[in-house]
């Protein structure tokens, strides 16, 4: 009886015992890994891994980091301790950095023909060569880096690209990451009457012509990260200058590049 208890006890303890006599798994030691820059925004980078790495693209703050100096395009090398936070892209904690390698991005000059509001398309017509090709026709601008929201159609642009290429479906295309406005084009107008101020919304009744989309009488709401409209009341005419004609969930919208008061609300 004494050896069947004794039995029982070693059998309940001994997973205990072999259990807490294991290991712990042993933190990884930081490593470097080359990455590029995509974005710069706010202490915070975007960088790409490149295809030799499943990670993709990968995010991290540089509150903590020294600054180098570093500019889109660059090539740094991190050191971080392998771990990423999966989300849409990726996040990472870097513990340093250091500039690698400087890059020179390519760029070439376009004059903006057409804009197409539905996916924030824009279509170019370079006026210097693109990837060494001369006497390129229409090339459509792609990017989820950079608001190109307040280009329009006629502005003259200096292009900062990565890649180019070109398929069936979307012909030449560039993948840009940067733009300088050399040249504007002419911004489009109309006049409108003030109808409503909210905290965070203006809305306007257009009296002239704005996109055959919007129905006379129908309120348009100006849309602004650039230009604040805090300062105008109900009852004011103006006239609005805008880049783009939006119309989400039936609602009408203009990207609002700038406004003049006409007539003051009594």
């Amino acid at each position: 009886m004494k050896k069947l208890i004794c039995l029982l006890i070693i059998s309940l303890f001994l997973p205990l015992a072999l259990f807490s006599c294991q290991r712990e798994e042993p933190i990884p030691e930081p490593f470097p890994s080359v990455v590029q820059i995509l974005r710069i925004h706010d202490q915070s980078v975007l960088v790409d891994f490149g295809s030799s790495s499943s990670l993709g693209w990968a995010t991290f703050g540089t509150r903590a980091l020294s600054d180098i100096d570093a500019t889109i395009g660059d090539f740094v090398e991190i050191t971080w301790n392998g771990f990423a936070r999966l989300i849409s892209p990726a996040s990472i904690d870097v513990l340093s950095w250091r500039l690698y390698e400087r890059a020179e991005l390519p760029t070439f000059t376009a004059t903006i023909v057409e804009v197409t509001p539905v996916s924030c398309a824009f279509y170019v017509v370079p006026s210097t060569s693109v990837a060494g090709q001369d006497n390129m026709e229409t090339v459509r601008l792609w990017s989820n880096l950079v608001s190109a929201d307040y280009l329009v159609k006629g502005d003259v642009i200096e292009v900062v690209y990565t890649q180019f290429f070109t398929c069936m479906e979307l012909g030449y295309t560039a993948a840009m990451v940067d733009f300088t406005i050399l040249e504007r084009g002419e911004i489009p107008t109309f006049i409108g009457t003030v109808s409503r101020v909210t905290s965070r919304d203006v809305y306007v009744i257009p009296s002239t012509s704005v996109d055959s989309r919007i129905i006379n009488g129908e309120e348009v709401v100006l849309s602004s990260i650039l230009v604040s409209a805090d300062g105008l009341a109900v009852g004011d005419v103006i006239e609005v200058k805008y880049t783009q004609v939006l119309i989400r969930y039936n609602i009408p919208s203009v990207r609002l590049a700038g406004y003049t008061i006409i007539e003051r609300a009594e």
